[in-house]
């Protein structure tokens, strides 16, 4: 293989890496908010729901 192109594929391979950690990464955190979110929306019917018990 040509020298210059290997040394291109070698800088593609060291910047495409991280990238591809930082959208594993990014892609678990967005997991974990909408878990977030979906367990705060639960906890919001079981709030309305003790409210409608209470007669409030």
């Amino acid at each position: 293989m040509d020298l210059k192109l290997q040394i291109l594929m070698n800088a593609v391979d060291r910047v495409t890496g991280p990238m591809k950690k930082m959208n594993a990464e990014t892609s678990a955190m967005a997991e974990k908010v909408q878990q977030a979110k979906d367990a705060l929306r639960a906890l919001e019917t079981q709030r309305q729901k003790l409210e409608f018990r209470r007669g409030g």
